[in-house]
């Protein structure tokens, strides 16, 4: 059986370890490793049983295949005494599966038996058991499990730039021979409309948990497939002996660490270049959290020094110290009000405004982060030279000259960042940053 030696956010953490069992808790569901030596018998082994009661499920070694586990043997209870205790208990012997657990060769002929047994009880919950030969004398026995519990998980958007290359390709290949077709056939209205729809068909879903990894790719991927294929057998390796199939196992064993350290080398020396020479405590807090999941607010107190705990108190508490104002109060101004209070710019032409815009666009960075929308400065860039990039310059000159801002425009989102050297269990010790569309 293998397990974390250690509780690891609440997720996994060992209840029991000897040298007959191993005892672990995952999302409130126990779980046993069994090694049974044969030198249990008589009311050891029915005591050894009744330590057991704890555990939802049971796999491993119950040297089952001994004469002693018939029920009828009455020199030897043990098979007697474990169906009784299965029945009491709720035990069952999960799935459907009866093949061999164990399997040897002596003097060329194969000695096979079901060593390991796989029990469970509670919902049936546990599904397609089966064994997988690695290369040992044992089996390993695998059932998928359906819990309810899941690693806390983060849903991110992100832009898949090849997908984004090639709708970039259709399109200057279509411009350069003076057909707009890419740009009309876009879903939107306005070219504000067509370039947030053509970025959510550009996108791609990231499910991150604890244990994602930056590192990891398509290429580690396929090469994992291989090295269990060649671990158990399958496929080309179908035809390959024993000894040939541990060579070759052992082979692609070594190509993926040696892949692993490369990735992970050029996922390091990326970041360090990015961020190194701007803020080396910056690679220390990558390090401990690359996906930044564990990134939490504490509790808070207002200026007042009224408590904030629950996220709805600290979201208002937040709002009325560093914006001064009630929830209640926020709202989104409509168009015609922002035109009141920004009457336009005169004097300002509207070949004059796009190259300002134009101007101001390249003093960005690509890596300044996006509003609500997603819309960052590194989208708008990569469809610049196309006519949607024109259109869109086109849209902004003409309502910063009209004092006209569109009413998404206006949406934003807030991100508090802690102010290095202050309280962070005060209000004023977080500084907002506003991300606006």
């Amino acid at each position: 059986m293998v397990y974390w030696r250690k509780k690891i956010d609440g997720v996994v953490k060992v209840i029991r370890e000897d040298k007959r069992l191993a005892l672990v808790e995952v999302w409130g569901h126990k779980l046993g490793g069994i090694y049974t030596d044969g030198k249990l018998s008589g009311g050891k082994w029915r005591e050894w049983l009744e330590s057991l009661n704890e555990a939802d499920c049971l796999v491993g070694d119950w040297n089952a295949h001994n004469q002693a586990w018939d029920p009828l043997n009455e020199d030897d209870t043990r098979g007697k005494d474990m169906e009784e205790w299965m029945v009491e208990k709720g035990f069952e012997i999960g799935g459907d599966y009866d093949g061999p657990t164990w399997e040897r060769i002596v003097n060329g002929r194969r000695q096979q038996s079901r060593i390991d047994l796989f029990i469970s009880r509670g919902p049936k919950n546990w599904q397609k058991v089966k064994s997988d030969k690695f290369l040992s004398d044992h089996w390993a026995i695998m059932a998928e499990i359906d819990w309810n519990g899941k690693l806390e998980e983060v849903v991110r958007e992100k832009i898949d730039w090849d997908i984004l290359g090639g709708e970039v390709n259709m399109a200057e290949e279509d411009e350069e021979k003076g057909d707009f077709h890419w740009y009309e056939e876009l879903e939107g209205n306005t070219p504000y409309e067509k370039l947030k729809l053509l970025r959510q068909a550009c996108c791609s879903t990231m499910r991150i948990t604890e244990k994602s990894k930056r590192w990891w790719d398509e290429e580690l991927s396929e090469q994992l497939k291989i090295t269990r294929d060649a671990r158990r057998g399958k496929g080309s390796n179908r035809s390959l002996d024993q000894a040939a199939r541990i060579k070759r196992w052992k082979a692609e064993k070594d190509k993926m660490r040696s892949l692993v350290r490369e990735k992970k080398k050029e996922c390091w020396q990326a970041f360090c270049e990015e961020n190194g020479e701007k803020d080396p405590w910056e690679i220390v807090k990558w390090a401990k959290d690359p996906w930044h999941l564990k990134a939490t607010m504490g509790d808070l107190t207002d200026t007042t020094g009224a408590p904030l705990k629950t996220d709805n108190e600290k979201t208002n508490g937040l709002i009325r110290d560093h914006f001064g104002w009630r929830i209640e109060g926020r709202k989104v101004d409509e168009e015609e009000e922002v035109r009141e209070r920004y009457p336009g710019l005169t004097g300002i032409n509207q070949e004059k405004m796009e190259e300002l815009v134009r101007k101001a666009l390249a003093g960005t960075s690509n890596k300044s982060a996006p509003g609500p929308d997603g819309i960052g400065y590194k989208l708008i860039k990569r469809v610049l030279d196309l006519k949607l990039g024109s259109e869109l310059i086109r849209e902004v000159a003409e309502n910063l000259i009209n004092g006209r801002i569109p009413k998404e425009w206006q949406h934003s989102k807030v991100v508090m960042i802690p102010k290095p050297g202050k309280d962070h269990s005060k209000t004023k010790g977080w500084r907002p940053i506003n991300l606006i569309n």
